[in-house]
C-alpha cells in the first residue's frame, strides 16, 4: 500500500540554532582581504561572548508527524543580528528538507512494515480451516466481517487472535 507524502501544514516543525562547534577560523570568512576577515571573526566572537548563539551556529529544522521525526541541519552558519532563525532556515530550503527526509523515513517504515504483513488470502485460508467453512464462503467478506459474523466464543476468539497475530499457516 503505497503512502501519499505528507505535506508541510500537515507537519509540526521545529527550528532551532545550537554553538557550531567548528572553528571559525578557515570557515565563516573567506573575502580574500585579511584584516577584514580578522574582524569579522572578532565580531563573530565577540557576539557569541555576550550569549548571541547565531553568531556561528548550525540551523536545525525538525519535522514531525504522529511522532516520526526527520531532521536538516545547516552549520557554518552566521546570521546577522537582525536576522531571524525561522527565515533563515525558510530561504536555505531547510524546511523542504525536513519534509523531504519525514516523508522518506515513512517510506522505509513502510517497506518495514510490508515486510511483516502477511496476505489476506492466507489469512483466510486458515480462518476457513478453522471455521471448518469453504474457502469460497470466507473469501466472501472481509477480515473484520468474518470477526463480526461470529457468535462470542471459542471460535470468535480464534478468528480474532489469527486477524491481530497475522498467522497465516497455508496448507
Amino acid at each position: 500500500m503505497a503512502l501519499r507524502p505528507l505535506r508541510a501544514e500537515e507537519v509540526i516543525f521545529r527550528v532551532s540554532a545550537e554553538e557550531e562547534d567548528i572553528p571559525i577560523e578557515g570557515n565563516a570568512i573567506a573575502s580574500g582581504d585579511d584584516e577584514q576577515d580578522r574582524r569579522d571573526s572578532d565580531e563573530i566572537r565577540r557576539r557569541l561572548a555576550a550569549g548571541d548563539v547565531t553568531a556561528w551556529c548550525v540551523v536545525h529544522v525538525q519535522a514531525e508527524w504522529s511522532g516520526v521525526r526527520a531532521s536538516a541541519n545547516l552549520g557554518g552558519v552566521s546570521l546577522a543580528p537582525d536576522d531571524l532563525v525561522a527565515t533563515f532556515a525558510s530561504e536555505n530550503g531547510l524546511y523542504d528538507e525536513a519534509l523531504q527526509a519525514l516523508n522518506a523515513r515513512l517510506d522505509e517504515y513502510e517497506a518495514k512494515l510490508e515486510a511483516l504483513r502477511v496476505p489476506d488470502d492466507a489469512l483466510k485460508h486458515r480462518i476457513a480451516r478453522v471455521l471448518q467453512w469453504d474457502l469460497a464462503s470466507v473469501e466472501s467478506y472481509s477480515l473484520a466481517s468474518l470477526r463480526e459474523l461470529l457468535p462470542a466464543g471459542k471460535l470468535r476468539d480464534e478468528v480474532t487472535r489469527l486477524i491481530q497475530s497475522g498467522e497465516a499457516i497455508v496448507g
